[in-house]
This record gives C-alpha cells, structure tokens and sequence, in this order.
C-alpha cells in the first residue's frame, strides 16, 4: 500500500513538473509572439516615418520648382531657415506627420572657394587654413604650415591628399589639424568651430534680381551700357564709367566705386545689373539675407561690428533686394563695400531640406537632402537617410 502511495506522489510530481513546464513554455511563446508583434509595429511604423518624410522632401520640392514663395519666405526668415509641418502644407498624413527645415546653402561658408584669409578668420590661425588649402588645390607644393600626401602618406593609415575640391563637408576630417577643431550640433563646444558652417554646394546663377543676365561690363560697348543704365546714369556718368573701365581700372564691379563721378546711390542702382564674369553659375558666394553674423564677419574687410549691423537691418527692414542694397546701410563704407562685395550674393536656388518624419512620440526617421534648382528643376547632390 505504501508503494502505491509512492507510485501516486511520484506521479504526481512529474505532472507538476510537466505542467510548470508546459506553463512557462507558454508563456515564453506568449512573451516571443507579443515581441514579435511589437518589431512588426515598429517596422511598419518606421516605414510610415519613412514616407512621411519623403513625402515632405518632394512636397517642397514641388513647391520650390512651381512658384517662388517658398524662396521668398526663406530669405525672411535669414539664417533660421524656414520650418514647415505636413499641417501647414496641407497633406493629410493618417497617424503619421512631418516637420521640414529649408536652408540656403549661400547662408554658409564654401570650404573649395574660401580664401585663405577667411579660413584664418574662421579658425583664428594660418596653420587651417594652409592645410585645407593644400587639401584641394592641385599641386603638392606644401604651404608653410598645411601638408601634402607627403605627410598624410606617412600616417599610421595612410592616405592621399585629394589635390581637388572635397566631395563632402566631412571630408574636412580627413585634413591635417582640422577635426580636433570642430565642433557639431551634437557636441557643440566652446572655441571650435561648428562644421555647419562649412558647404561644398552654394553657387548662384550670374543674373540680376530680375531673373535676367547681367552684362559683362569689361566687353559691353557704349551702346549697350546706354541702354542697359540710362535710367539712372546720365551721359556724363555713363562716360566717366567708360573711361574707368578702359583706364584699366576695373577687376572686380566693385571698383566702380572708384569712380569720382558716380554717386553711392548711382552704386546701388546699377550693381546688380553689372558683371565682369561671362560664367552661368558663380559659386561660393555668401548670401547677405541668409548668413549668420559669424558667418559674415569671417568675410575679409567685415568686422563683427558691421556684420551684427547687417543681419540687424535685414531684420529690421526685410531681406536685402540685391548686394548694391547693402548701401542702404548708411555707416558702411564705400571702401568696405568694395572688398566684401564680389564675395556676396542675396539670394540662392540651392537648397538644404532636413525632413523628420514622425508618429505620435516615437523616433522620427530623418531625411538630409541638398538641391540645385538653379536650373529651375531639382537636381540633387547630397542625400542622407
């Protein structure tokens, strides 16, 4: 009888242990089909995130080609940039949203095109400045304090100088004494220099605010400029410019300052109309209405006085029309105006889109694109997703 009882308990344990067995495998098959569900939902939600930011991209690119109020409301809004949600441009995303950020890439520095005095502006010292320039030009003459592929060769994981305008702002990272003293949005310390800042893409179309071409005033012929600015200069105005240019004096539009006859509001009217270039596209140049205050005091012959003056007046009384507008200023120099204007421009068709697409409190899915339109339709040269 007493093995019987035996038998039982001894049955009745297995069974316990079955159970417990059978339960905790239910409950690790519950715990992995609800897992399960969780990564399929945010799959699908990173998906939508995904589209959602697509669908801003090509929203404002659309915008962009069809009309010019998008343009328009990014010079206003200067160095911020314009900021726009799936609300405001009226598309219907379900559970999904998206919010846009458009910045002119004129707004920034063009690190193929800056001079070397801008880059010791920037970073304080020759030595950046004279790596950065051996980085892309194409010799292999060393400049006093850069470095060629002669040093990079001779690092623990060499490489080549790239003799060539750099690719990609981060390319900056590979140049001699160049990252330690840079600084991101993500790790924004003081006395290094942002790398936002810095653009491999600005360039404008060499036309007035009007849309049309500028004349090249070193080739134009009398007639020509007769017709081109006899709404604000006079014959004897228009021949004391003649005899400027053919006196040799002129390298840059800029030095028509120089000539006796013409007067800062004769200056204004007729720069922008001006060129000496016959180049569709100029690049590098820096946009008055977009550029921050650093940003525009790093441009030789600006201080940080003017250039706090300058975004002070576009703030006060709207973005600049053109350079020759910057005369408007009435305590900027004409002699200032002459160095700092053939690095300018006041407006741009290139383009940064930075898109998040969103559900509710969940991590948004970004996009990062920068667009040419100055041919009219989008052409992209950078994207990151």
């Amino acid at each position: 009888m007493i093995r019987v009882h035996q038998r039982r308990g001894s049955a009745l344990v297995v069974t316990l242990w079955v159970l417990a067995a059978l339960t905790i495998l239910a409950a690790g098959l519950g715990l992995t089909a609800r897992t399960e569900v969780r990564i399929a939902r945010n799959y699908t939600e990173r998906i939508k995130c995904r589209w959602a930011a697509r669908a801003a991209t090509e929203a404002v690119l659309l915008r962009l080609k069809e009309t010019d109020d998008l343009r328009l409301s990014l010079l206003a809004e200067g160095e911020k940039g314009l900021v726009l949600t799936s609300e405001e441009l009226e598309l219907d995303m379900g559970e999904a949203g998206f919010t846009i950020v458009i910045k002119d890439e004129s707004g920034r520095v063009n690190v193929n095109t800056a001079s070397a005095e801008m880059l010791e502006n920037i970073f304080g010292d020759s030595e950046a400045a004279d790596s950065i320039i051996d980085w892309r030009d194409a010799d292999d003459i060393q400049r006093a304090s850069g470095a060629e592929t002669e040093y990079y060769s001779a690092l623990e994981r060499p490489y080549r100088a790239r003799n060539a305008s750099l690719l990609t702002v981060s390319e900056l990272h590979l140049i001699k004494g160049i990252s330690e003293r840079l600084s991101s949005s993500a790790n924004n310390t003081a006395g290094l220099v942002p790398i936002e800042i810095f653009t491999v893409y600005s360039r404008d179309r060499n036309m007035n605010a009007a849309g049309q071409k500028r004349v090249n005033i070193l080739a134009a012929e009398r007639n020509t400029l007769t017709t081109l600015l006899s709404d604000i200069l006079d014959d004897s105005k228009i021949n004391a410019l003649m005899q400027f240019i053919s006196a040799g004096n002129l390298r840059e539009v800029a030095d028509i300052v120089g000539v006796a006859e013409l007067s800062r509001e004769d200056i204004k009217g007729i720069y922008d109309r001006l060129t000496i270039s016959n180049a569709e596209e100029i690049e590098g140049l820096i946009s008055i209405n977009t550029a921050s205050a650093a940003v525009l005091a790093a441009i030789p012959g600006l201080d940080e006085a003017m250039a706090e003056r300058i975004t002070a007046y576009r703030t006060e009384n709207g973005p600049f029309a053109d350079v020759g507008a910057l005369l408007n200023i009435s305590d900027l120099p004409m002699a200032v105006f002459r160095e700092i204007a053939p690095l300018l421009t006041a407006r741009s068709s290139v383009y940064r889109l930075t898109a998040s697409g969103f559900i509710r409190e969940g991590r948004p899915f970004i996009i990062t694109c920068v667009v040419d339109m100055n041919a009219g339709t989008p052409r992209i040269l950078y994207w990151q997703e």
